[in-house]
C-alpha cells in the first residue's frame, strides 16, 4: 500500500489522528531505555577503610552498618534519553536475599561527592590505597558514613523489601531529571536501612555477578526519526523497515509524525503497534512528552503532537481538540 491509497483508505476531513495514531487498548509497554550501573559496592562501619568493589554482592544491613553505592554513566544517560522527556526513572536492584530480623524498609539517597567502585570505604569517597588497612585520602576525597556526609540527608525514595521479593524498584524520577538539567551532579545513589542500629536489611545483585542494577527509563515523544517523531519528509525518518511521513501537509498533524506501513505488529518498532496499516505511538498511561497530548478514543489512547491555536496549524486549518482540523 503506498501513501497515496492509505491516504484514501483513512484521511477523513484532514483528521487522522483516530485511523492512524491509535494503539491496541491495554497494550503492554516496553521500558524505553534501560542502562546496567558503571559502578556499585558496599561500604562497611566495621571495615571502614576496606573496599568491596569487586563483590558480586552489594549489602545492606541494620547492624552492623553497611550501605551499597551505585551510580551510571552520564553520557549514557544523556545519550539514551537524547531530546526525548524523562516521564519517570526507577532504580531497580535484584535481591539476593533477605534478613528481617527488624529492618525492611531500604531507602536511597542521592549521592553529593564523587566516588569510585574500587576506592569507596567507609571513610573515603576514594581511597587510593585500600588495601592497606590505613585512611588514604585527602580532605576533597573523604567523607563520613557515620556522620551523613556525603550523601542527601532526605531520601529519594523508599521501599519496604521482603522475603520472597526478587526485585526492588526505587523511584527516582527528580533524580534522574536533575542529572540531565545539570542541578545536580550525577554522583549515583546510596542505599541503606532506614532504622539502622537493629540488625537486618537486604543484600543485591551486584554488576561482578552479571546481574547489574539497573536505571530503566519511561520517555515521552519519539528520538528524531523514529515512531512518532516530528517530519517534514520520508527522509527524516529511519532506522526501521519502511519508515515514511505523515507530514503535516498531508496530514494536518503539527510538525509531521513519522511511522511506517505494516500489517502486523512484528512490522513495528518496540512500544509501537500496527494500527489499520500504521505503526503508532501508544500513550504511556494516560501520558506523553512535551509537546505531544494522549488522544483517547474510547477503546484506545495515542500519543500526537499538540496544537494549542490555529497559528499551529498551516493550510487554513484550525485547532479543535489539540489536533489541526480543515473547517467544514
Amino acid at each position: 500500500m503506498n501513501k497515496l491509497m492509505w491516504m484514501k483508505a483513512h484521511a477523513q476531513r484532514g483528521l487522522v489522528s483516530a485511523a492512524l495514531i491509535t494503539a491496541v487498548a491495554g497494550q503492554a509497554q516496553a521500558q524505553d531505555a534501560t542502562l546496567n550501573a558503571d559502578a556499585d559496592t558496599t561500604v562497611k562501619e566495621f571495615s571502614p577503610v576496606s573496599n568491596f568493589g569487586k563483590d558480586t554482592a552489594l549489602r545492606t544491613n541494620g547492624l552492623p552498618r553497611e550501605r551499597t553505592l551505585v551510580r551510571f554513566d552520564q553520557s549514557k544517560l544523556v545519550a539514551a534519553v537524547s531530546s526525548r522527556p524523562v516521564i519517570s526513572a526507577s532504580l531497580e536492584l535484584t535481591v539476593q536475599d533477605v534478613s528481617l530480623l527488624f529492618a525492611n524498609n531500604i531507602a536511597a539517597h542521592r549521592v553529593s561527592k564523587a566516588w569510585t567502585e574500587t576506592g569507596a570505604t567507609w571513610s573515603c569517597a576514594n581511597d587510593t590505597t585500600p588495601t592497606n588497612l590505613v585512611n588514604n585520602c585527602t580532605t576533597a576525597n573523604a567523607w563520613s558514613m557515620t556522620l551523613g556526609t556525603g550523601y542527601a540527608s532526605t531520601p529519594s525514595n523508599t521501599q519496604r523489601v521482603t522475603r520472597g521479593q526478587t526485585v526492588v524498584k526505587f523511584d527516582v524520577t527528580a533524580d534522574v531529571k536533575a542529572f540531565l538539567s545539570g542541578s545536580q551532579v550525577n554522583n549515583g545513589w546510596l542505599l541503606k536501612v532506614v532504622l539502622e542500629g537493629p540488625p537486618g536489611g537486604a543484600n543485591f545483585r551486584a554488576r561482578e555477578s552479571g546481574v547489574a542494577p539497573r536505571l530503566v527509563l519511561d520517555l515521552g515523544g519519539s528520538a528524531p526519526g523514529q515512531v512518532g517523531a516530528p517530519c517534514t519528509s520520508d527522509a527524516g525518518c529511519g532506522g526501521y523497515a519502511n519508515a515514511t511521513c505523515f507530514t503535516e501537509a498531508e496530514f494536518a498533524i503539527p510538525g509531521g509524525y513519522c511511522s511506517a506501513y505494516c500489517t502486523d505488529n512484528s512490522q513495528c518498532p518496540s512500544s509501537t503497534a500496527c494500527v489499520q496499516g500504521a505503526c503508532a505511538l501508544p500513550c504511556n498511561n494516560g501520558t506523553c512528552g512535551a509537546g505531544y497530548f494522549c488522544l483517547d478514543t474510547g477503546s484506545a489512547q495515542a500519543c500526537l503532537p499538540t496544537c494549542s491555536s490555529d497559528a499551529d496549524c498551516t493550510g487554513g486549518r484550525s485547532c479543535e481538540n489539540n489536533n489541526c482540523v480543515t473547517p467544514g
